[in-house]
């Protein structure tokens, strides 16, 4: 397969270098290899750091193998075709873009796959410690005091120990991690806050309050396969049969109609008895799903709830679970306390009579 070079070129701004065709944004720097592209690069303009290599795109039967490269901001572009524009601006109008500057910047390194099918794991990126310091910029920018995230208590609760130490894949996610970011920032401004509404409750509790949102039964989800990299994998939906489903499906179940439930997933899961491992697996302590699930008292406590409501009792994963599952956990008092709201939590005082009015019965 033949192979081009391609330099993307990003201004101190992060907006990108590019060259225009007409109405198209087109690639402005490209050679055979890497010396005839860096002397594109360098005709446009005076000052830029040594080109990189970070990934390469197959496209249209040539492998571009892609470089970055940073231009100082004093350094104008000598060529009046090179302008710069934002990634957002670009990414906004593809149908402006040439195939394959497309093509480059829709596309995840091919590597990473290539990795992926010879084994290697990913890496889970803590994605709402990136949001919230995004979240907290743009308050300061705009003049607010504060960020306001929705993190369940149970995102504290780790997934299982690993030689002696909890490991818990949404970190980021936890009161400890909340606590870290608002210190780090009090350092550098005082007056700015960062807290979750919902600290205070359990999933299961947030179900409770959910459940009476019907406006917005049709329109949710929380199925990770709506965001699958390879499209012809992706839902439209909740797919009904992976652990964020199950999870969500079971802490909604008591609070529900069995009809309005499967309207909302488009399936029975409760009557499928091959869901039946995975169901148990949500309530088995010390292997926790890699997953944004609840506690697994919590999924015990919904299967009480299910045990005892005649809606659902005779339910095929119900009965097995409430043979399987329950009586290696409390009763009514445990389940008082997992509805309970915690006082571990730092939601600002003129908000607390709100927030209770929401989350607590």
């Amino acid at each position: 397969m033949p192979e081009h070079s391609v330099i993307l070129a990003f201004n101190t701004r992060n907006q990108l270098a590019v060259r225009h065709e007409g109405k198209r944004s087109a690639i402005a720097f490209r050679g055979n290899d890497l010396d005839a592209a860096t002397q594109k690069l360098k005709h446009a303009f005076s000052a830029y750091t040594p080109p990189t290599e970070y990934y390469a795109v197959n496209h249209d039967g040539i492998r571009q193998r892609i470089s970055f490269s940073q231009v100082a901001d004093h350094s104008a572009a000598t060529d009046a075709s090179v302008v710069f524009a934002s990634l957002d601006k670009l990414l906004s109008s593809p149908d402006l873009l040439s195939p394959d500057l497309a093509a480059i910047l829709a596309q995840i390194d091919p590597l990473l796959i290539e990795l992926n099918s010879r084994g290697a794991l990913n890496g889970h990126v803590p994605v709402t410690a990136i949001v919230s310091c995004v979240a907290m910029l743009t308050a300061a920018l705009h003049g607010f005091n504060g960020v306001a995230l929705a993190n369940e208590r149970s995102a504290s609760s780790g997934n299982r120990p690993h030689r002696g130490t909890e490991v818990n894949h949404q970190f980021s996610k936890g009161f400890t991690a909340e606590m870290l970011l608002q210190k780090a920032v009090s350092e550098l401004t005082p007056d700015m806050l960062v807290f979750s509404v919902l600290r205070m409750a359990s999933e299961l509790a947030i179900a409770r309050s959910f459940s009476r949102l019907t406006k917005y039964h049709p329109a949710f989800t929380s199925c990770n396969r709506i965001f699958h990299i390879d499209p012809t994998l992706r839902t439209a939906s909740w797919c009904c049969d992976c652990d964020k489903c199950r999870f969500v499906f079971l802490i909604l179940a008591p609070f529900l109609e069995p009809e309005e439930l499967e309207r909302i997933f488009g399936a029975a899961m409760l009557d499928d008895m091959t869901q039946f491992e995975g169901f148990k697996l949500l309530a088995t302590v010390g292997d926790k799903p890699f997953e944004c699930v609840g506690e697994e008292r919590e999924s015990a406590a919904a299967i009480r709830l299910l045990a005892a409501d005649p809606r659902w009792q005779e339910r095929g994963v119900v009965k097995g679970l409430a043979t399987d599952v329950l009586p290696g956990f409390g009763g009514e008092e445990e389940l008082e306390d997992i509805l309970a709201l915690s006082d571990e939590h730092s939601v600002p005082p003129v908000l607390l009579d709100s927030v209770d009015a929401i989350l607590g019965s």
